[in-house]
């Protein structure tokens, strides 16, 4: 494997170049890919602890589908603690890149990074703490069979199994969340933040180059985006596992999801597919 660096000044960091640098990385891995069927993405940020497992875990699933070519991207969104140096310990693994060193952009633009990297059919991008099992991709892969062009977990539709629960103040966040999602953006799906989705290769290209939003709302923009496009989308019930490690900050990322959601419908305005 084969890890690109680049030095990140300790002063205030210009994060305009900082994102160009980041996607001109994107646009040369995906030049320079091996041709995978199935690309699978982690965004991490300071996921030292938890990110060795998840990693583990993807590579114990696709063992058991030899024919099936894998590429796994850790987009490192600037950790400060030794995230890059677990992922490194796996050695020289060509199936296995990390995104070269920048300062914190987001999870949204993490995203974004990893999925524009991708020119694999298949492309899903995965929380690092593993709380979605890897193996609840081959229910997404039948959404694709039966014509989807988009899958997203979903903690919330009928069938799914929530094996540890959030605490109640952050599942009562997450309903009014959703609650607004829908009136806001006309989406009508019951969980829009599960950090388990998964989309084709056209549609991955299609979403994430238009994609704007940084932060965590970055879920509700690519689904309106991908509907907006004309996009099928699945809502798949998982497994799912609360980490109690969230990074989510209850008390400032709210407000920044709820302002960034009413954002989305304006910010693509006019948008087409094709275009």
């Amino acid at each position: 494997m084969i890890y690109l660096r680049s030095s990140v000044p300790h002063a205030k960091t210009d994060l305009s170049l900082a994102r160009t640098k980041a996607l001109d990385w994107s646009r040369m891995h995906r030049l320079t890919a091996i041709g995978p069927l199935y690309s699978v993405i982690i965004p991490a940020y300071n996921e030292a602890e938890r990110i060795r497992p998840t990693i583990e875990s993807v590579f114990d699933h696709f063992l058991s589908r030899p024919h099936d070519r894998l590429e796994l991207i850790v987009v490192d969104d600037g950790s400060t603690d030794n995230t890059r140096e677990v992922v490194q310990s796996f050695g020289n693994n060509r199936y296995l890149s990390i995104t070269p060193e920048r300062p914190n952009i987001g999870k949204g633009f993490s995203v974004k990074q990893g999925m524009l990297a991708s020119t694999a059919n298949r492309a899903l991008f995965m929380d690092a703490d593993g709380s979605t099992p890897i193996s609840e991709f081959d229910k997404l892969e039948n959404a694709f069979e039966s014509g989807f062009d988009v899958a997203i977990g979903s903690r919330s539709a009928k069938g799914a199994e929530i094996k540890l629960h959030q605490p109640l103040h952050r599942e009562m966040m997450g309903r009014t969340f959703n609650f607004f999602v829908k009136w806001l953006s006309g989406l009508n799906f019951e969980d829009t933040q599960c950090g388990f989705k998964a989309f084709t290769r056209h549609a991955a290209a299609d979403v994430f180059i238009r994609q704007k939003l940084d932060g965590f709302a970055f879920d509700v923009e690519a689904l309106y985006l991908a509907n907006k496009l004309g996009y099928k989308i699945a809502e798949v019930p998982i497994i799912w596992t609360d980490s109690p490690k969230s990074k989510v900050n209850t008390l400032t990322d709210p407000i920044r999801m709820f302002a960034d959601t009413a954002r989305v419908r304006w910010m693509h305005i006019g948008e087409r597919r094709g275009q």
